[in-house]
């Protein structure tokens, strides 16, 4: 079976954050970059209808091997960062196409 990959990251964002030196300011930054891989992450996804896998053990991970191509699995998803894996090419191309313009 085939897997397409999806890298992200929110690039020279720490300028951004510590621009101003307020630590409000800071601490709002960060919020903004954190929500961006969390809340607004989760609205690509539900707008496309994708089951999240969410391993949670070792044996699990099985459950990757057998997805299907309404699923998406991260391997990683922190901070301004994501890599997302597809069971599809199509679907992985259109989450991309919607993901750009959200960002």
């Amino acid at each position: 079976m085939k897997y397409y990959s999806l890298f992200f990251e929110a690039r020279g964002i720490q300028s951004y954050i510590f621009d101003s030196g307020k630590m409000k300011e800071m601490v709002g930054a960060s919020e903004l970059v954190k929500e961006l891989c969390e809340s607004e992450l989760d609205r690509v996804i539900d707008h496309l209808g994708l089951e999240r896998i969410v391993p949670k053990t070792k044996d699990d991970s099985r459950k990757i091997a057998n997805m299907t191509p309404n699923q998406i699995f991260f391997s990683r998803r922190s901070g301004g960062v994501f890599t997302a894996i597809f069971a599809d090419e199509a679907i992985r191309d259109r989450f991309l196409s919607i993901w750009s313009l959200l960002v």
